[in-house]
């Protein structure tokens, strides 16, 4: 029987807040007398929350000691304590990752969640853990696939697009559910700066204090949710990029370099997208009634669309749960066991990732040492080095002789930063953390604070944090992700 693990996945959206708990079966499938090899066996969902509009304190602040009381009753429903938790991470994502004090948030909720915290999600990484959480990535393995997630929440939109289970690509787009509120008169008591913006472009007016009573209201709404269907299909490729979707990008457009086999939704509007059928739909003034914003008529509104006879639709297994399962999924990544750390180095979190050389350049060992000082120059600020880390590639079978060599150009780049006692944090693509560990940990001394991991692919500007160990310590929970502070 391999170890049980608890996790917890916490999810603060730009218009709703939900958590999941997770028990994970780790075990050892390497036999007697062989290098562990940890997976995960089975992940077995043991609770979900209910879901609750995200509490603010205004507009762009996030209500931390209600959310704090949220996790707090969730935690007592579920019937487990903080020191149950082995794992575990919030998400802070969509427009809720703008607000002022997003990143307070995930520090004021770290003693309740555990030692693994993840702060606020870029739309890159939200794209993928989405993805991951509705199935999505996991049906385009099993079908040999080209698929694209739509997650359409509260306030953005994020796509990511599989094939064969391997993410390939991500975008985002300024467009969700709750872009425009309505209050219990039914009058509009919220715009957003993006609706704004695509009603400019149709020549629309719109105003808070606007009511559903006047027919012209209804008309320009549906032209306006019109208009944000026809930015998905034009982020596709479906037709040309317009001035309006290309200003509601988040960062690049989807490269669109392949052949896309099906679209998946998820998120609260994939929820009516899939649960509604034409003999059950409502009123255009009672689905606004029932939902106080815009969300079902602009699922609707893609179910009417063109894109069915553009693209097989394909159902996904989560869509207003997709992001929250997505988070524990990532947070139960793990590196290699043949890994290399100190025992008081742990953990780490929110550390940038330096690349040293991409997949277009030839990892050049014996330029290393220059390269790792050149780029170190990136992250001084005033004089002052912060805590780094060192994404490589390395050999795929090194010989002892290049292992040795490794160790010596890296503590050759990181010299001054060794000087000012800062750990050495290493990350591997190939499997030899163990070895470069041993030779590092000859050179910087016993005691000096030391992580090298492996079996872990990052990308230029990532983050990573490092959980303590799990299973007996052969085993570091790792989540490589996109940070989007203030």
């Amino acid at each position: 029987m391999g170890q049980k693990i608890i996790s917890v996945g916490l999810d603060i959206g730009t218009s709703t807040t939900q958590l999941v708990i997770s028990e994970l079966i780790l075990a050892d499938l390497a036999g007697q007398g062989k290098v562990p090899s940890i997976e995960i066996l089975t992940k077995e969902i043991k609770y979900r929350s209910k879901i609750y509009f995200t509490p603010l304190q205004s507009s762009d602040v996030i209500d931390g000691p209600a959310v704090r009381e949220i996790v707090s009753n969730e935690y007592k429903l579920a019937g487990i304590e903080k020191k149950d938790i082995q794992s575990g991470a919030v998400i802070i994502t969509g427009e809720a990752a703008r607000k002022k004090n997003s990143k307070v948030i995930s520090h004021q909720l770290a003693d309740l969640i555990g030692e693994f915290v993840v702060a606020t999600a870029g739309p890159d990484l939200e794209s993928v853990i989405a993805g991951m959480g509705s199935g999505a990535c996991r049906l385009s393995k099993e079908n040999s696939e080209v698929i694209a997630n739509f997650d359409i929440g509260g306030g953005t939109s994020n796509i990511a697009v599989f094939q064969k289970g391997e993410l390939i690509d991500t975008a985002c787009l300024n467009i969700g559910g709750r872009l425009i509120k309505f209050d219990d008169e039914n009058r509009i008591s919220y715009i957003s700066k993006y609706v704004k913006e695509i009603a400019a472009s149709l020549n629309l007016s719109l105003g808070i204090g606007d009511s559903l009573i006047d027919d012209g209201l209804q008309d320009k709404i549906k032209k306006i949710v019109e208009q944000m269907v026809q930015c998905f299909l034009e982020l596709l490729g479906f037709k040309p990029l317009s001035d309006i979707c290309k200003s509601l990008l988040v960062g690049s457009s989807l490269k669109n370099s392949y052949q896309l086999d099906k679209v998946s939704f998820s998120g609260g509007v994939g929820e009516y997208f899939y649960a509604v059928s034409h003999s059950q739909r409502k009123e255009f003034n009672d689905l606004i009634i029932s939902y106080g914003d815009i969300g079902p008529l602009l699922a609707l509104a893609i179910k009417d669309s063109e894109l069915k006879n553009m693209v097989r639709i394909s159902k996904t297994q989560e869509k207003i749960n997709a992001t929250v399962i997505g988070a524990g999924l990532h947070v139960s990544e793990i590196s290699g066991s043949t890994i290399t750390y100190t025992g008081n180095s742990l953990p780490q979190k929110n550390i940038p990732l330096i690349k040293l050389f991409t997949a277009e350049t030839k990892e050049d060992l014996e330029g290393l040492g220059w390269k790792i000082r050149q780029r170190l120059q990136l992250y001084n600020f005033n004089d002052e080095k912060q805590r780094v880390a060192l994404a490589l590639k390395g050999a795929e079978v090194p010989s002892f002789s290049e292992v040795t060599e490794y160790a010596r150009q890296i503590t050759t780049g990181l010299r001054e930063y060794i000087q000012a006692g800062l750990p050495v944090i290493i990350v591997l693509e190939h499997d030899f953390a163990k070895a470069l560990g041993q030779a590092l940990r000859t050179l910087l001394g016993i005691g000096y604070e030391l992580i090298c991991i492996d079996g872990i692919n990052v990308n230029k500007g990532d983050y990573i944090d490092i959980g303590k160990p799990l299973s007996r310590g052969i085993v570091l929970p790792v989540i490589i992700k996109t940070l989007i502070f203030e």
